[in-house]
């Protein structure tokens, strides 16, 4: 769209600079910019951004909406993570301009819009400006250039994201789709490897509800032979023109490549446990955000910004003079339809680089973080591949683990607070979905995995509780394991306190279960046990508190039950670890404990997890009592 004239700028507009987008102050209240938005084309955009936000925010401790706080407006430039001060020597970049209002010494934020330049324009050239326009056509060739561009700068000079040799360091997975057989375009093939070795990419994607094309086995002779690129949905279809783009020859996609079929499934079994290391060995992975099935495509349509302003802007430090335009501001990641899939997870975070094409625009995401195709840098949504531990999980680094094991299992529990909010079409593939990130971390660590924990801080994770959990239609895991209950599981460090202050564990682990990949396993522990009963519920936001109280009246703490139960309801309260302060590893703060129940069908000693609780320390409720042993199945 063309951008809206500029004659009519407002003086408070027509005065910006380089320089002064960092603290710009504009007009002298919210009343006064809403008369100028009538007149000033920039003006218009700044309180359209603004807008939603005046009646709902508040300000002056929560006693006024900014509406009725009626403040002076000022643009504050957000410049990139390279730039370490606006006030140094080195050049202003600017990103978003954020729109705050001063409020005395606090700069509320109100909105945002985003600047770019055109490629060829001084300020971009000099490096002023990051931001860039966006094709509004996103299977342009210009779009899939930038794309290549930027996975090509990745692999050449991101030094964290090179896959050194390994045993076998471009082994293909059993099956890929050969995208040129012959050096044919309309035609492909599915690809035995067996033995051979090239490079390939993944497509990440939502299955929905529609027919799948898929190889069976009774069609597969037929997929190998080859078949028209015109039979295969949109999708598909657009993923194999990207992998082409880039010029790699082969594609996994795992309804072509994966036999499909009815239960037992023995190719499924076989190859969905290595589809973490598919992903990680891929040389990119195409991720189709925005698509609810794979008739909808990776080219999302894209809807233009309702409004443009161009403003001729000068820096003065070396006199050049661009073009700067204005529209509103970017989303830094809308979650689309790929980002509730519970599969897709590990299939992002394993991953050497993603290549995403969301509703607004391309992105690329390896372990330096993510490039829009806006020319903005965005830091990556997932806490895993940030670590220094892990990244990149594919660069085949030595682990220190004693150094780097609390942020990984700290991660690792933020992680399963993600995973458990995606959805999963079948509630069988709850610790399939996530068991490739899983062995990856086993392998690098040496760590123990426990059917979703981990045997090095196994005090801490078990410590976590959910909001509206419920029971699978069939068992999948043992009661001690999140991955038990269907719903979202949360490791708090409010009301748990798993990663504040310090932690001291309270119980030993005596064996391990012997089968810890999702059969129920028996987790066989040392700790101090005592008898309360679990009653009167306190409703803290969406949590359901209970009171716990010992045989004798006594209230010690309170309890979350994982499941809906008729109170009161008799427990035992297995103490886990105790916490305390930040520098003040004299002053208790919290003991966390389990909340045991007897399995009413075992006659032997086994418990069953019910929730979990955590009780104060200057009771001294476990001061005296012996160590038990204790079987939780």
């Amino acid at each position: 769209m063309e951008p809206l004239p500029t004659e009519n700028l407002c003086s408070f507009c027509s005065e910006i600079t380089i320089e002064s987008i960092f603290d710009h102050g504009h007009q002298p209240s919210i009343e006064a910019l809403q008369r100028s938005s009538g007149t000033c084309p920039l003006c218009q955009l700044i309180y359209e951004a603004i807008e939603p936000s005046l009646d709902v925010q508040t300000i002056d401790s929560g006693r006024k909406t900014p509406r009725e706080a009626n403040l002076p407006i000022v643009l504050q430039g957000q410049s990139t993570r390279e730039v370490a001060s606006a006030l140094t020597d080195k050049q202003w970049r600017w990103q978003n301009i954020r729109i705050s209002m001063v409020a005395g010494s606090a700069r509320p934020q109100l909105g945002e819009i985003s600047p770019y330049v055109r490629e060829d324009d001084p300020l971009a050239l000099a490096g002023h400006i990051l931001g860039r326009s966006v094709s509004y056509d996103p299977g342009s060739e210009r779009t899939l250039q930038l794309a290549v561009s930027l996975i090509n700068r990745c692999n050449n000079t991101h030094r964290e994201c090179w896959r050194p040799p390994t045993e076998d360091p471009s082994q293909l997975p059993k099956r890929v789709i050969d995208v040129c057989p012959g050096g044919s375009k309309s035609r492909v093939r599915l690809h035995d490897s067996v033995v051979r070795s090239g490079e390939y990419t993944c497509l990440s994607h939502c299955w929905g509800t529609v027919d799948l094309v898929k190889t069976t086995p009774e069609n597969q002779e037929k997929m190998k032979a080859g078949f028209a690129l015109d039979t295969l949905p949109k999708t598909y279809r657009d993923a194999i023109n990207i992998t082409r783009g880039l010029s790699i020859r082969y594609i996994w996609i795992d309804s072509l490549c994966i036999l499909q079929g009815p239960a037992p499934n023995p190719d499924w079994e076989e190859e969905s446990l290595k589809m973490g290391a598919i992903f990680q060995n891929s040389f990119c992975t195409i991720a189709a955000a925005a698509a609810e099935n794979s008739l909808g495509g990776c080219f999302a349509a894209r809807t233009p910004p309702s409004q443009i302003v161009a403003l001729r802007c000068q820096y003065r430090k070396d006199r050049q003079v661009g073009t700067v335009y204005f529209r509103s501001a970017f989303q830094n990641w809308r979650q689309g339809p790929l980002d509730k899939r519970a599969w897709t997870l590990q299939e992002s975070i394993l991953s050497i680089r993603v290549l995403h094409f969301r509703e607004d625009q391309m992105m690329v995401e390896c372990s330096q973080g993510i490039t829009g195709e806006n020319g903005h840098q965005y830091e990556s949504t997932n806490t895993v591949r940030t670590l220094p531990l892990l990244s990149h999980f594919t660069g085949g680094h030595t682990v220190n683990i004693k150094e780097h094991r609390r942020r990984l299992h700290s991660a690792w529990s933020r992680t399963i607070n993600n995973f458990t909010m995606r959805n999963l079409t079948y509630e069988t593939d709850k610790l399939p979905a996530i068991a490739g990130l899983a062995n990856e971390i086993q392998r690098l660590t040496g760590d123990k995995y426990l059917t979703g924990l981990w045997k090095s801080c196994l005090s801490r994770q078990l410590l976590w509780y959910g909001v509206g959990l419920s029971k699978p239609s069939t068992p999948r895991a043992p009661s001690w394991s999140w991955a038990a209950l269907n719903g979202k599981t949360i490791y708090s460090k409010v009301l748990i306190h798993q990663a504040w202050g310090e932690h001291e564990s309270e119980i030993q682990l005596l064996s391990t279960p012997t089968k810890a990949t999702g059969n129920p396993g028996r987790l066989h522990l040392a700790g101090k046990l005592v008898a309360a009963s679990i009653s009167t519920n306190i409703r803290l936001g969406k949590i359901n508190l209970h009171d716990l109280v010992t045989e004798d009246g006594q209230s010690i703490g309170f309890a979350i039950l994982d499941t809906p139960q008729g109170l009161p309801l008799t427990c035992q309260a297995l103490l886990v670890s105790a916490h305390c302060k930040p520098k003040a590893s004299t002053s208790l703060n919290n003991l966390n404990v389990l909340l045991l129940g007897r399995k009413t069908t075992d006659p032997g000693l086994n418990y069953v997890r019910i929730g979990v609780g955590f009780v104060c320390p200057r009771l001294g409720v476990f001061a005296d009592r012996p160590v038990d042993e204790v079987h939780i199945i």
